[in-house]
Order: structure tokens, then C-alpha cells, then sequence
């Protein structure tokens, strides 16, 4: 995954990493997207990262995701994932969120669904 500028994103251990894949011609990923804003911005334990990984489309060009996102003023950190991301992290709808931690996938599913009380469920399961 990398940043706007093209950094790669390093991932820490022991920490729940909450990614929201996307693509820039999801309008339900639009929908969604302010839910995990406000999880990742009420969000208080350090040990939580919330993420925007847009899944880049072969019709998008350099950087669009982020283009699309800034009128959205999201505080959520935003990522590019590669063009076979959804083959690694075997998303096959969107918008998806991944929960990973220490590089295991703990949850796979809808963002309609997730919720505080999911991720809490499952950090408990892996203490």
C-alpha cells in the first residue's frame, strides 16, 4: 500500500489495522465511507488504524483516488493498493473491510455491517 506521494505504508505489529477497500466508481463506497471516518476519528486506542485503500481501476489515473476523496475532507488516512489487491486480500464486492493484525485477516465483509462492537469481538478473540 502506499500514500499519495508514493511512500509505502509499513505496518506495525499488534496493531488492528481497519481497512475500507474502495474504488473510485463504487457510489456505495461513497455511502460508507463517513461511517469509517467517524469510527477512525472517535477512535481512542492506539492500537487501532483506520484506512481508505482504494482498489485502483485500470481507467484511473495517477492519484485519482485521492482527487476524488479531498472535497470529502475525510481525516481517515488514505492508501493506493496495487491493481491485483483484490485478488490478495480476496475482496469480491465493494465496499469491503479487511481487519488485519499481525498480517492474519481476521474479518472479511460488508461495511454495512461492521461495526465498534465487531472489532471489539474480535481483538478480544486474539488477546
Amino acid at each position: 500500500l502506499k500514500d499519495y506521494q508514493n511512500r509505502t505504508f509499513e505496518f506495525s505489529n499488534d496493531v488492528y489495522y481497519v481497512m475500507d477497500i474502495w474504488h473510485t466508481r463504487c457510489g456505495q463506497c461513497f455511502k460508507t465511507m463517513p461511517k469509517i471516518n467517524a469510527m477512525h476519528e472517535f477512535n481512542k486506542n492506539p492500537k487501532v488504524q483506520y484506512m481508505l485503500v482504494n482498489y485502483p481501476l485500470q481507467v484511473d489515473s495517477a492519484n485519482q483516488a485521492y482527487h476524488v476523496l479531498k472535497p470529502y475532507n475525510f481525516s481517515t488516512p488514505q492508501l493506493n493498493g496495487p491493481s491485483n489487491l483484490d485478488k490478495l486480500l480476496k475482496v469480491e464486492k465493494y465496499p469491503t473491510i479487511i481487519v488485519m493484525h499481525n498480517s492474519n485477516i481476521l474479518y472479511r465483509g460488508s461495511s454495512t455491517i461492521f461495526s465498534e462492537d465487531k472489532l471489539n469481538k474480535l481483538m478480544q478473540k486474539t488477546k
